[in-house]
């Protein structure tokens, strides 16, 4: 029996050396302290300091080096200019941040599996804001989400996700994975020293100074390797913003998953078994209830369009979808909290209307 894939993509990463002695290699060519911790060292990767020339802290000796060692740059950096420090700070910031972010996640091993009509439906969900309680009260810093059932994202097989909050700017670190084991980077800088909230734009991702990379193969950092535009990297990216805030409010569809219910049993030493993942699933009912109001939806037109068929004077049904939207109910004492909820699709077929609506289970 092959073994799970963000397991096995660890295993693999481990054949790289640095892996497990990320760290210690710093430490030894005296780059970061000794009295390092795991979490101080995302916080300074992700906030505005790395790359400060300014800077002065306990990290000083790791901002000179990715600034002023050309040999450095020259080497892992292939093609950035030196002058142009923007692109230098982002491909620094990947390559000093994957990871050890996913060295963190290996520590509780969370992972979101996603339902396949979920998956479809929520990418297109309209009035996405997100806030800053939102981002910073999400169930875990580190998760991954397995999209192994998802249809028609070759060739993505999951995404480990990374959250880091320093001040008020939050740090989402998107690392979309393939079957062949490459890593595509994605990072996203939400700035909340201005507003509590930040609007989407038409993409559905907040307006920000979003960044997109596509990395190389994690053994060999040198090498871009470019993808097609039909990849779907874009539309993933998108889909794992919304779920991400699916998972910050009581959304009613996030289940512990029957595979690893019994099975969860985790350890203080880590040992990279399937014994250790704690999974969830999201979207299940709402993915059932998406396919069957899809289907009433088609079975009434088609039953329409044969009656039009007998009767010319009429017009044809056209059918379309209000798409699922973010909808907030001021709730509480003197209606001062906000609640957020997802509300899924609605299929019209003429006047006839087909909500998909799911049904809490007792527990």
């Amino acid at each position: 029996m092959a073994k799970y894939f963000p397991l096995e993509m660890i295993d693999a990463m481990r054949t790289n050396e640095t892996f497990d002695d990320y760290y210690e290699h710093q430490v030894n060519c005296g780059l970061i302290p000794a009295d390092y911790t795991a979490e101080e060292y995302l916080q300074f990767i992700f906030s505005r300091d790395f790359f400060n020339p300014n800077y002065n802290g306990r990290y000083k000796a790791l901002n000179d080096f990715c600034l002023y060692d050309k040999r450095a740059n020259r080497a892992l950096l292939s093609g950035v200019k030196m002058s142009d420090l923007k692109m230098r700070r982002t491909e620094w910031q990947d390559y000093m941040g994957e990871c050890p972010c996913l060295r963190e996640w290996t520590k509780y091993k969370l992972v979101y599996k996603i339902d396949n009509d979920f998956f479809h439906e929520i990418k297109y969900t309209q009035k996405l804001s997100c806030t800053f309680d939102a981002l910073t009260h999400m169930p875990s810093k580190d998760m991954y989400f397995d999209l192994s059932d998802v249809e028609n994202i070759d060739p993505f097989m999951g995404a480990f996700v990374h959250i880091e909050t320093v001040g008020r700017l939050v740090t989402i670190a998107t690392y979309m994975v393939t079957n062949e084991f490459t890593i595509f980077s994605y990072y996203g800088e939400y700035n909340f020293e201005q507003l509590n909230e930040l609007e989407a734009d038409f993409n559905g991702l907040p307006k920000t100074d979003f960044v997109a990379r596509n990395h190389s193969p994690y053994m060999d950092f040198t090498e871009l390797k470019t993808m097609k535009e039909e990849d779907h990297r874009t539309e993933v990216v998108i889909a794992i913003m919304q779920v991400l805030m699916f998972l910050s409010v009581d959304s009613g569809d996030i289940s512990e998953s029957p595979i690893t219910k019994n099975t969860y049993k985790p350890s203080s030493a880590i040992k990279n078994k399937f014994s250790e993942i704690m999974m969830w699933d999201v979207g299940v009912r709402y993915g059932k209830a998406i396919k069957l109001a899809q289907k009433e939806a088609l079975d009434y037109v088609a039953k329409e369009n044969t009656k039009n068929i007998n009767n010319a004077s009429r017009k044809p049904i056209r059918p379309h979808v209000r798409r699922a939207h973010w909808q907030r109910y001021h709730v509480g004492v003197g209606r001062a909290e906000i609640r957020t909820n997802w509300i899924p699709p609605v299929y019209v077929c003429g006047n006839h209307e087909v909500s998909v609506v799911i049904h809490t289970i007792k527990k």
